[in-house]
């Protein structure tokens, strides 16, 4: 499995239609598409749930068979960032860095995009 992280440093930049725009040139390739958005800071209400709408999106439009709330898990609302507030939420945070592992991904997935072409 290749992975590709596409991230930016602004807000609405076009991180999901860039990552819609390949994930459908991977599918017309014969390739199998999954995808995760890890914190979304959009949330909407459907079907008595709070879901990420770019994550809902990008899933019909793939035609993922996976449910939105395991395709965003983390939705920051207000609720979430009062609880963090007035101190009632423990956080823990933690971090693995794999330089190693994560160069070796970007190159495989660099040799992926390659086949496309």
């Amino acid at each position: 499995m290749t992975s590709l992280y596409i991230t930016s440093v602004n807000t609405f930049s076009g991180k999901t239609a860039i990552a819609l725009g390949l994930g459908l040139r991977m599918q017309a390739a014969g390739l199998k598409v999954g995808y995760l958005k890890p914190v979304s800071t959009q949330p909407y209400k459907a079907g008595g749930r709070v879901l990420d709408e770019d994550a809902d999106f990008v899933r019909r439009t793939l035609g993922l068979e996976t449910p939105p709330w395991e395709l965003s898990p983390v939705i920051v609302t207000n609720e979430l960032l009062e609880e963090v507030m007035d101190g009632t939420m423990v956080r823990i945070l933690t971090w693995y860095d794999n330089e190693w592992g994560f160069s070796n991904r970007m190159s495989d997935t660099a040799v992926a995009f390659g086949k496309l072409i």
